[in-house]
């Protein structure tokens, strides 16, 4: 059996080869970043949203308990005007059954 022969044109072709073989690489590690970079952006803004939404639902909750707060005060304030004494009463037991817990 013969064993095959390279020549020089043999040698050229491997190296077109080769280079062609990197111009691929490159162009799909560009290809890779350019991907990369698109998901991060839609992870980015997504996330954005999720947060933007998460801020709106907090302000609500803020909203409404500060509204139910400011209706027990002023609940609390027409009880004590209507009922002075009974109110004084209860403070001052409150106030005993806290100092009798607390010694």
């Amino acid at each position: 059996m013969s064993e095959p022969v390279f020549g020089p044109a043999d040698a050229d072709t491997l190296k077109a080869d080769i280079e062609q073989l990197k111009a691929d690489l490159a162009s799909l590690k560009d290809h890779g970043k350019e991907f990369g970079a698109a998901k991060a952006g839609e992870a980015r803004g997504l996330l954005e949203e999720k947060v933007h939404q998460l801020q709106k639902e907090i302000d609500r909750v803020t909203a409404e308990i500060k509204k139910q707060g400011e209706e027990a005060r002023a609940k609390l304030e027409r009880n004590v005007h209507e009922r002075p004494l009974t109110s004084l009463a209860i403070a001052f037991g409150v106030g005993f059954i806290a100092a009798k817990l607390l010694r």
